[in-house]
């Protein structure tokens, strides 16, 4: 099975450098959200857990970009247990998960409506 076409591949078709081409689709995405946003102003502040949580999963760990940013990053004794950082950072993104979703009466309601 062949893998799917790489970005830079769609990049060299169009005849755009892939930074550029980087920039335009991010550039395209904000305009997309602030423009929703415009729309329906009501919108909760709470989207941007999943987006953020999806940007984490997507590209590199949160203690990957510390090293990057030439950050000090606490590391753990084997590969297995992780790291620290990216423990702390998804503990704080399911508590800010189920801050949300408590009060809304979902975590309750939905258990019991599957069983």
């Amino acid at each position: 099975m062949e893998p799917l076409p790489c970005p830079s591949v769609l990049a060299s078709l169009i005849g755009l450098p892939p930074q550029l081409m980087l920039l335009l689709t991010l550039g395209g995405i904000f305009y997309l959200f602030r423009r929703d946003f415009r729309q329906k102003p009501n919108v909760t502040k709470a989207i941007w857990i999943p987006i953020v949580w999806l940007f984490i999963i997507a590209s590199r760990p949160i203690s990957a970009w510390f090293q990057i940013l030439g950050l000090p990053v606490v590391m753990a004794g084997s590969v297995e247990e992780g790291s620290p950082v990216d423990a702390a950072c998804f503990f704080t993104l399911n508590c800010a998960f189920f801050s949300i979703l408590f009060p809304s009466g979902f975590l309750v309601g939905f258990p019991s409506y599957v069983l």
